[in-house]
C-alpha cells in the first residue's frame, strides 16, 4: 500500500513539474518529493502540491526576464503567513538554508514588504506623495514602532483616502473620518499618527469620534472561560492541543496578551522546590494549581520535542506556537 502511494505522489509531482519552466525549479521540487519520501511523510503532503506549484511558480515570474533563477529569492516572495502554511515544505526549505530568520525577524521582513505594496496601490493618486511622506518620513523615523504597527497604520490611512474620494489631504474633513469609522471602526487606533501628520502637514485638525465604551469580561465570563479551558487540557488528545490551550490559559488568568505568551521561551519558567514561576514582563510570578502542573507538563512536552528555545513551540524551530493555530484548537474543542 505504501509502494502505491508514493507511486501516486511521484506521478502527482511529475505532472506538476510539466508547469514549470526553469530547470531549478524543477530540481528543487523532486529534491522536496525525496525529502518527504525518506520522511515518510507522503500523506501530509499529498493534497498540498498544488499549493507548492503556485509558490515555485511565483518565483518563475520573479525572474520571467532572466534565463535563469536565483533560488534564494523565495524568502523575500513569500509572507510570513504563507510560509507557515506551506507546512512540510517551509520545513524543507529551512533545511536547505534558504530561511534562516526566526519568525519574528520573518514577519518583520514581511511586513516591511506589505508596506511597500501599500505603497505601490497609491500610485497615480493625487495623495500618493503625501502618503509616501506619511510612510517613509513620518512613520519610519519613530524607532519604537514595529514595521507591523507602521503597516497597520499606513493600511488605515490608505483605507480612509480610498474611502473619502479626496483629491488631497487638505480636503479631508471630520465628517469625512467619522464616516469611514462608522463603516470600519476597527480602523480607530490606527488612525491617530495619522490625524497628527494631517495637522502637521496642513495645520487643520480632524477630530476622531469616542470611542464607544465597551463591557470588560464580567468575573463570571472568565471563570467560566477558566473552567472549559481546563476541561479542554485534560481531555485533548494531542500534545499540540495542550500546549495551545495552556497558552490561552495563562492569556486569560494573567491578562497577558496572547502573541506575549506564545513568544516566552523557556528562561521565562522556572521550575524549583515544586513551585512554579512564570516571568511577566519583569516580575516572577508563581502559578497556583492546577495551571502550575498544566504549565509545567507543556514545559516537559516542548523540551521532548523540537530543539526550540520556545515555551510553546511552533512548526519550526526557534518559532513560537501561531496566534491563528491557538485559534484552530479553541473553536476544535469549543473553547473560543
Amino acid at each position: 500500500m505504501r509502494c502505491g502511494l508514493i507511486r501516486s505522489f511521484r506521478h502527482k509531482a511529475e505532472q506538476l513539474a510539466l508547469l514549470l519552466f526553469y530547470s531549478d525549479t524543477n530540481t528543487l521540487l523532486n529534491a522536496f518529493v525525496e525529502w518527504v519520501i525518506a520522511r515518510n511523510s507522503v500523506n501530509q503532503v499529498l493534497g498540498s502540491l498544488p499549493r507548492i506549484l503556485v509558490i515555485l511558480d511565483r518565483v518563475e515570474q520573479f525572474h520571467t526576464d532572466s534565463r535563469s533563477i536565483d533560488l534564494s529569492t523565495i524568502p523575500s516572495l513569500l509572507t510570513t503567513e504563507e510560509f507557515r502554511r506551506s507546512g512540510l515544505f517551509g520545513m524543507f526549505l529551512r533545511e536547505r538554508g534558504f530561511f534562516t530568520e526566526s519568525m519574528q525577524e520573518r514577519a518583520e521582513s514581511s511586513d516591511i514588504r506589505r508596506i511597500e505594496s501599500a505603497l505601490l496601490l497609491a500610485k497615480g493618486k493625487p495623495w500618493e506623495k503625501s502618503l509616501r511622506k506619511y510612510a517613509v518620513d513620518f512613520l519610519a523615523q519613530k524607532e519604537t514602532l514595529s514595521a507591523r504597527t507602521r503597516r497597520l497604520y499606513l493600511r488605515s490611512a490608505l483605507a480612509l483616502l480610498n474611502f473619502s474620494e479626496v483629491a488631497k489631504i487638505a480636503d479631508l474633513t471630520s465628517d469625512h473620518v467619522k464616516a469611514f469609522l462608522k463603516s470600519k471602526p476597527g480602523h480607530r487606533a490606527s488612525l491617530f499618527p495619522w490625524v497628527k501628520f494631517v495637522k502637521e502637514i496642513t495645520g487643520h485638525s480632524l477630530a476622531i469620534p469616542n470611542k464607544s465604551a465597551s463591557k470588560e469580561p464580567s468575573v463570571n465570563a472568565i471563570a467560566d472561560m477558566v473552567g472549559r479551558l481546563v476541561s479542554a487540557i485534560r481531555s485533548a488528545s494531542t500534545k499540540k492541543a495542550r500546549l495551545a490551550m495552556v497558552a490561552k490559559l495563562l492569556s486569560v488568568l494573567y491578562g497577558v496578551p496572547l502573541e506575549k505568551v506564545l513568544s516566552m521561551d523557556r528562561r521565562h519558567l522556572d521550575i524549583s522546590d515544586g513551585i512554579v514561576r512564570l516571568q511577566i514582563d519583569n516580575d516572577w510570578v508563581k502559578i497556583a494549581a492546577p495551571v502550575d502542573r498544566f504549565l509545567s507538563d507543556a514545559a516537559d512536552e516542548s523540551r521532548s520535542g523540537k530543539n526550540s528555545v520556545k515555551l510553546f513551540p511552533g512548526r519550526m524551530a526557534n518559532d513560537g506556537l501561531s496566534v491563528s493555530a491557538v485559534k484552530y484548537y479553541l473553536k476544535r474543542y469549543e473553547c473560543s
